[in-house]
This record gives structure tokens, C-alpha cells and sequence, in this order.
């Protein structure tokens, strides 16, 4: 491995594996990830495979070109082209990345540009030319940037023909005893390293009828008696197996008779190295090929016996299980009707043929692709996949443990997951399937949140998955493979709540315009602590809390507009429009769902407030989301175990609050871990109109992709954040800005530093960002005088007394003994009210109190008016009645008996 390479993996390695100091050439002691023992080693110079030393219980390995490609993708930076190497990074991509020996074949390529003009993006190459003109090359930086990793010349043209290494002229190929024939040159030049005759066909859907029929000639003018062995040596999958069982046909009846097969894996193993893979984990030694061409002969077999009798001679099982056009059977041999037909003279081989039994077990193919685990539920399951004749495209489907331990159980799980898919085979035998098809597996962790999940440092958003700024897709087995760890998101894809279009090199941002002119300064905001929500795991590990964000106003303010558009630039409303939900229209279920079922995304309340639509027990607590601030658990739930053990998720996201009125609570618990965002219609025109319009009819597709690039950017993020807040937070100790309230200092800091840090996202002039920062100093102080005042039901009680007392002196029916509002003889000193007089004059001035339950709960409490006693006193009107006496704010010294 080259010193560079070298130097920029091992601290790598140490950080994920802890591999002991190196004892004689080797690393030793690693943490595997798949068993957890301290038994993974690898070569101290040349650790491009790292392998676990436990083969009979584990025996995994890894390659480190998969576990860290950030490593082996950039070729033309680090190894840059000179006057005297032309060729640089070519040269170190195929001798690195590729494991070939360059000496001998270094004329046959050169190093060029790749330019994609749709994406404005420029990539080294290393270019072989065709036969018959044009070129082909692999791109070697950055491949997962463009559309595709290799290319063609225009209007190059290769069908009918193929690749050959120059050393391997017409008369080499016709004097060699076999001719390999697979998909890319790579593939090629490895078996060739091997002493192979090799050629490459470029594409499973290329048959070299023009090749062949060069080479027939060739043969014939050389007079040779014999003709090569034409082994079609295609990849693992679906198309490479098909290819090579019509090839061999094809080639068979144009007179080769001797075509044949090899496979570098079994038909429909899990694993995807090709040829060129094999050379690297040095598995392309000479005993290694009895297993190819056998892997072959089973590919091409033409009847169940025969593929029966295959498996047989090479495994010696007397009872074994094997797939045929689709369908699984199982055969048996009689050792003792084996012996017997020998005795009678009859060929070993004839007798085995004679003496197997193969009888349908199953109308489809099923094969184990994984074994699937949630940590955080303990629940598991099987992933198989069904494959049933007829039918063109596998169906995939877990399977409980339940399912597959029993015959008639999984007879039906089959049943209902794919039409026609029928078991009928004994448990026996499912038991002996499954020892086989289930021995190794990958265990795939499943993930019941979308969003980012904490312990893999990976973003899992359903289409794609965002591990240390990466970009990956879900493999061919519907799993995102993160090096080490495999994760998926439970659920159909059509239940999961993202979806995303993304390009790489284009970050749509033309709707920041429009979003200005609609929403200004509070647009900025709500944009701020959006982005804050992506980073909700981040910001709490960090400072321990997060505030809600809360925007109020009245119907028509732009409210849901906003929150629609951005749940758009998240990838969620590809469905439907979303907004959020109604928690006091929720069950509890739904409601612990809806909170634990993302992470590093927001949770959107809406109109939660509405206590007249719904009985008391139906409203929502405000209270319950305390905890969550913190990162704290919403509702624990019990196990279905038979135990005591409970389910107590964290709360992984963010909480924006929107309604038409402020949350009113019983303290100010909750409403100092809020951020107060008011909309209004100020400012509207026609020119917002038309900005709004073109918001709400922007289309997912363009938006979606926004939150790959954001996310893309979380260290520069997060840099900017965790710098900006503290500085922020401290600003409110100014003697301008005194706020004493810790947690509004806190949650406001934050958002501030969320302001600053969406300069590292978006392209925002110096006047927005002031005018967003000036807004949520704003809000700082609203909040603050609104905790420093009275209870918002204190405060409406007050406002209607103030109404009430007001009125008094228009009031022609105040005499005749009508009992003023304030029934204290010294009305200038104190405040007595008697609350069936204060209900009564309020339905007489239509309108509505607060009940007096509530009133009496909270009154105690009032600050603009302290509460000084409930007492009876003697009315202005001479009665005797039961009253709350405050201190009227009005006198300037409190004197005399109250009474």
C-alpha cells in the first residue's frame, strides 16, 4: 500500500477497530463488528482486507476500499499528472484500487478528462481504446458525483466485438486452450494476471458473434486442429446468469461445442465481487477455479436431476435442498440402492443418478438475505427473497422467527406475501434450509425514526442515507451499507415520510427571492430554527436543550404557507400537503408516534388550543412536553414480553408550535422553553400575494433536495453554531438587553447562533441576517415581560374588571343598590370582588369570564394587583359579602382596617 494511503488509514483504523500494537508484520486484537470480539487482523502495510480470525463462528471480513472510500476516490489530487507521468493517478487507481500490475500493460491505457457539461463537473479518467475506435473510461474521482461511473465514446461501438489486452494477438487466442469471456476489462486484466487468456465484452448484453467469427477464421488459416474452451465467465446476478446460460447455448450451436460457464459465486449468492474483487481478497489462486467452473456447471445444469447429481458428487450430501427455474426441491440418495446397482456392474455416476430421489418441496425460490434487528424494540426478523416462476422481478419480505420455524406457518407466510408461492415441504426440512441459508448473515439494524440516528452518525431519510457527508443509496438488498454497520428504515417504501431528487452539484436556492418578499425577517427565523431542527441531536448533546418554537396569529397570516414550503425543502409533503397535527385530536398511541417516530426533524403542533371542540379529558397538556426539551421520553410505553421492561425512546427532534392564539399554562414551565413568533398581515400587498402564490405552488421536486446539501454542510454548520451561541447568549446580560430568565437567555442564544449559522447554507445579505437577529431580540424581551407579568387568565380578568368599573359611571342602573364591581367601601386602597356580582356583571356587558374555578386558582398569583386575603367584608352597599380583596395598584400607601 502506497505511504500515503497508508498514512491516511491507519489513524482511521485504530479510531473504528482499536487493533493492538503490531507484532511481525500484523495488527491484531481489533473489536469485529460483527461479533464484537477483539479478533479482526490485517496486515500492518498492506491492510486492504481486514478478516476475523474466528471462521467458524464469525469469520466476516471488510474491505477497507467500502469502509472508507473518502480514501481511494480523489486520485488526480493526490496523485497530480507531471511532465515525466502523464499518467499519475491512472497509474496508482489501477494499481491501489484495482490491485494490477502495471509494468507490462502501462502503454495500454492513458490518463484523460472526463467533462459532465450537465453538471458542470470535471473528472480524471483512465481511458482504454476499442477495437473498432472510440474509447472507453472509468472515472476515478468522485465517481458517486455523476450519473455514471464509466463511458463510452460517441457513437463508439463494440457490439459483436471485444476488448483484448494487446499481448493477446489473434493467433495467441486461437492456440489458447481456453478463452475467459467476461463484462469489463478489469475483470479481464485480473484473470490475465493470472495467466488467464482473457477478454472483456464490456456489457452482459454484448454476445461477440463478430469476435467469434474473426477468431473461427483465424483457426482455420492456422490449420489448428482443436478449438478453445469459450468460458463465459459473466458477474453475480440476475443478468450476468441468464447471459451466460443463452451465450453458452448460442456459442454451443455455432460449433464451440466445449463453451461452458464459471461464476465468481454461486447462482444467486449474496455477495457482488466480480473477477477483479477475488484478485484483491487473493482468492484467484489456481485451487480457487475448481469451485469457479463447478459454480458454472451448476448454472448451466439443464434438468433438476442433473443439477442434483452436481451437488452431490461435490458436497457428498445425502439429503440436501437446491433451486431449479425457480422452483425448490429436495433430494436424497439411498446409499444402500447406490451400492447395489454398482454390485450389478453398473457405473458410479449411473448409480447415483439412479438412486436420487427429488421431489418439489416449494413452488417458488426463496433465499436468506439478511437478518434484521431493532435494537430499541428487541424485535427481529428475516429478510427473504421470493423469486416465483413467470415472474420478473423478485418480491422481498420479512419473516418472523415464528414464520420460519415451522412448515405450515411458513406455508402461509409464503402465501400471503407472493400469489402462488406455496410450501410444501416438511418442518425437517425448513430446518435444514434454514441451517444453511441463514448461516452467516448479515444483521441489519432497523431503524423505526426517520432522521438521524446518533449511534451511526448517519442520516437514514428513506431513498438516501447521509453518513460523515457521503451520499448513499440503498443497495440492491434494500439496505444502506455504512462500512461497519447496515441500516434500513422499517416499513414499505411507500410509508416512508421522505423522499428526495437530488443533485449533487446544483443547490436550488431561486426560492429565497420569493420566500424574502413573503415572509421577511420572520421567514428568516422560522428558516433558522428549521435548519437548528435538522441538528436537534447535535445542539443537545452539546447545550442539553432546545426550545420550541411557537408562531401564533389569526387565519390567513402565512402561517401554514410557510410550514408546508418548508416541509417541502425537506423532502416530506411528496405525498400530499403536509403541515403537521393536531395533538388534541390524537390518541396516545398516535401521539408517542408522532414524537419518536423522526429524529433530527421537526414535530409540528397545530391549533392545540381549541379547548371548546373537545371534553377536558380530550385536551392536550402542554405540560407533557417538558421533558422534551431535554431530550427526555415521551409517554414510556410497556414491552409486549411478559415482563416489567418499558420502551422510553428519547426524543430525537425539534417542536414548532403553530396556532391561532399563545399557549396559556398553569406555570411558566412551558412557556419560558418557548421562542414567541407573532404573524400578522402588516405589510402584505399584492406583491407578497403573488410571492405567497408562488410559494405554495413550487414543486417538491426542485425543493427536496435543498436538505441533502444542508445537511452536506453540518460541520461548517455546527462549527459556526456552537462558536456563535455562547457569544449570543451572553448579549442578553447586557445592561440594553437585561433579561434575568436563564432558559429565554439560552433558547434565544441559540437562535441567534442558528441565524448566524444559516450564512454557511444560504447565500443571505448582511440586512437579512440584521433584521432576523433583530427580530429574535425582540422576542427575547416579549417573552421576558410576558413571564415578568401576569397569567394570561389573570391578565383577561383584569382587563375585563377594568372594563366593567369603566362603564360604571354611564351605568343608569348603577344606583337603586346595584353593587358596584368593586365592592370595597375603600375602593382607592383595595380591590374586593365578589365573584357571583363579577359573573353577573359580565353577562349583563356580554362577555365571557373564565370560570371561577380557574379565576381562583390563578388570582393568587396576580402581580399587577396582589392578592391580599379572601375575607367577608362590609360593602359599599351595605351587604355583608364573600370577596377576594387585592391591593388597587392606584393608592400609594395602604392605610386603615380593611374591614
Amino acid at each position: 500500500m502506497q505511504p500515503e494511503i497508508l498514512n491516511s488509514l491507519m489513524p482511521l483504523l485504530t479510531r473504528d477497530f482499536g487493533f493492538a500494537k503490531p507484532v511481525g508484520g500484523w495488527l491484531r486484537k481489533g473489536k469485529c463488528p460483527d461479533c464484537g470480539h477483539k479478533s479482526c487482523f490485517t496486515k500492518e502495510e498492506d491492510p486492504w482486507v481486514i478478516k476475523c480470525e474466528r471462521e467458524n463462528n464469525c469469520g466476516a471480513d471488510f474491505s477497507v476500499r467500502k469502509l472508507y472510500p473518502e480514501i481511494f476516490d480523489t486520485w488526480s489530487n493526490r496523485f497530480p499528472k507531471t511532465k515525466e507521468n502523464p499518467n499519475a493517478a491512472a497509474d496508482q487507481y489501477l494499481l491501489v484500487q484495482r490491485g494490477l500490475k502495471i509494468d507490462d500493460i502501462k502503454t495500454w491505457y492513458s490518463q484523460e478528462v472526463y467533462h459532465d457539461s450537465k453538471r458542470n463537473q470535471v473528472s480524471a479518467t483512465v481511458r482504454f481504446l476499442m477495437p473498432n475506435g472510440g474509447y472507453w473510461e472509468r472515472l476515478i474521482d468522485q465517481p458517486s458525483k455523476f450519473s455514471a461511473k464509466a463511458a463510452f465514446s460517441f457513437g463508439c461501438k463494440y457490439q459483436g466485438d471485444w476488448w483484448k489486452p494487446k499481448d493477446q494477438t489473434q493467433e495467441t487466442l486461437a492456440n489458447a486452450s481456453e478463452i475467459w469471456i467476461c463484462e469489463g476489462i478489469f475483470n479481464a486484466l485480473a484473470l490475465r494476471q493470472k495467466g488467464l487468456v482473457a477478454v472483456s465484452v464490456m456489457s452482459s448484453n454484448n454476445y461477440p458473434v463478430n469476435a467469434l467469427s474473426a477468431l473461427r477464421k483465424t483457426i482455420a488459416e492456422l490449420e489448428l486442429k482443436t478449438m478453445p474452451k469459450l468460458v463465459f465467465a459473466f458477474d453475480v446476478g440476475q443478468a450476468g446468469e441468464n447471459a451466460a446460460k443463452k451465450y453458452v447455448d448460442f456459442a454451443r450451436k455455432e460449433g464451440w461445442h466445449t463453451a461452458t460457464a464459471a461464476m465468481p459465486m454461486p447462482e444467486g449468492a449474496r455477495s457482488e465481487k466480480d473477477w477483479n474483487d477475488l484478485l484483491i481478497a487473493g482468492e484467484l489462486e489456481p485451487a480457487d477455479f475448481e469451485k469457479y467452473y463447478w459454480n458454472g456447471d451448476i448454472l448451466l445444469a439443464t434438468s433438476a436431476n442433473a443439477k442434483a447429481f452436481l451437488i452431490y458428487k461435490r458436497k457428498n450430501w445425502q439429503g440436501f435442498h437446491f433451486v431449479f427455474d425457480r422452483k425448490t426441491y429436495w433430494a436424497k440418495i439411498d446409499m444402500a440402492k447406490v451400492s447395489k446397482a454398482i454390485e450389478e456392474k453398473m457405473s458410479e455416476n449411473a448409480a447415483i443418478k439412479a438412486s436420487l430421489d427429488i421431489t418439489e418441496i416449494a413452488s417458488c425460490a426463496f433465499d436468506f438475505l439478511y437478518f434484521q434487528r431493532n435494537l430499541a424494540t428487541d424485535e427481529s426478523h428475516y429478510y427473504l427473497r421470493i423469486k416465483v416462476p413467470n415472474r420478473k422481478n423478485a418480491i422481498k419480505a420479512a419473516f418472523t422467527a415464528a414464520q420460519i420455524s415451522k412448515g405450515a406457518e411458513f406455508k402461509t407466510r409464503l402465501l400471503s406475501t407472493a400469489a402462488g408461492a406455496q410450501f410444501t415441504g416438511t418442518t425437517q426440512q425448513l430446518e435444514r434450509i434454514i441451517s444453511l441459508g441463514a448461516q452467516g448473515l448479515n444483521t441489519v439494524q432497523t431503524l423505526d425514526f426517520t432522521g438521524y440516528s446518533r449511534a451511526h452518525e448517519t442520516w437514514v431519510l428513506g431513498n438516501l442515507a447521509i453518513h460523515r457527508g457521503q451520499i448513499l443509496k440503498l443497495n440492491s438488498d434494500d439496505y444502506f451499507d455504512i462500512g461497519k454497520h447496515q441500516l434500513k428504515l422499517t416499513g414499505d417504501p411507500e410509508s416512508w415520510l421522505l423522499r428526495h431528487e437530488y443533485d449533487s452539484d446544483v443547490f436550488f436556492t431561486k426560492w429565497l427571492e420569493p420566500f424574502w418578499t413573503c415572509f421577511r425577517a420572520k421567514g428568516i427565523v422560522v428558516l433558522a430554527f428549521w435548519v437548528m431542527s435538522l441538528f436537534a441531536e447535535q445542539i443537545r448533546r452539546e447545550h442539553k436543550s432546545l426550545g420550541f418554537l411557537e408562531t401564533t396569529g389569526i387565519p390567513g397570516t402565512g402561517k401554514s404557507t410557510i410550514l408546508m414550503f418548508l416541509w417541502k425543502l425537506t423532502g416530506r409533503s411528496w405525498r400530499e400537503e403536509y403541515e403537521g397535527f393536531d395533538p388534541a385530536k390524537s390518541t396516545s398511541a398516535a401521539l408517542a408516534r408522532n414524537f419518536n417516530r423522526v429524529a433530527n426533524l421537526p414535530v409540528v403542533l397545530l391549533e392545540a388550543d381549541r379547548s371548546g371542540e373537545a371534553s377536558f379529558s380530550k385536551r392536550f397538556d402542554w405540560n407533557e412536553l417538558k421533558s422534551l426539551y431535554n431530550g427526555g421520553t415521551f409517554r414510556p410505553r410497556a414491552l409486549k414480553n411478559g415482563g416489567n421492561e418499558t420502551s422510553e425512546p428519547p426524543f430525537r427532534g425539534a417542536i414548532i408550535i403553530a396556532q391561532n392564539h399563545p399557549i396559556i399554562t398553569d406555570d411558566t414551565a412551558i412557556p419560558e422553553r418557548i421562542l414567541p413568533i407573532t404573524f400578522d398581515k402588516n405589510g402584505w400587498s399584492h406583491e407578497t400575494k403573488a410571492a405567497a402564490d408562488k410559494i405554495e405552488a413550487w414543486p417538491q421536486e426542485e425543493l427536496s433536495g435543498n436538505l441533502i446539501h444542508i445537511l452536506r454542510r453540518e460541520k461548517t454548520w455546527w462549527e459556526q453554531f456552537k462558536a456563535q451561541a455562547p457569544i449570543w447568549e451572553d448579549r442578553f446580560l447586557t445592561p440594553d438587553a437585561f433579561i434575568k430568565n436563564q432558559r429565554i437567555r439560552k433558547n434565544h442564544g441559540q437562535l441567534h447562533a442558528g441565524v448566524e449559522a444559516l450564512r454557511e447554507i444560504f447565500k443571505l445579505s448582511a440586512d437579512q441576517i440584521a433584521a432576523a437577529h433583530d427580530l429574535v431580540d425582540q422576542m427575547a424581551k416579549n417573552r421576558a415581560e410576558t413571564l415578568a407579568g401576569d397569567h394570561p387568565v389573570v391578565a383577561k380578568f383584569w382587563d375585563q374588571f377594568d372594563y366593567l368599573e369603566s362603564n360604571e359611571a354611564y351605568d343608569p342602573d348603577l344606583g337603586g343598590g346595584k353593587v358596584p364591581i368593586n365592592s370595597h367601601r375603600k375602593d382607592k386602597d383595595f380591590i374586593a370582588i365578589h365573584f357571583p356580582h363579577f359573573e353577573a356583571r359580565c353577562r349583563d356587558a356580554k362577555i365571557t369570564p373564565d370560570p371561577v374555578d380557574i379565576l381562583k386558582k390563578h388570582l393568587k398569583d396576580s402581580k399587577s394587583r396582589k392578592f391580599v386575603r379572601a375575607d367577608t367584608v362590609n360593602s359599599r352597599n351595605g351587604q355583608s359579602l364573600h370577596c377576594w380583596i387585592f391591593k388597587n395598584p392606584r393608592s400609594d400607601e395602604t392605610r386603615g382596617d380593611l374591614l
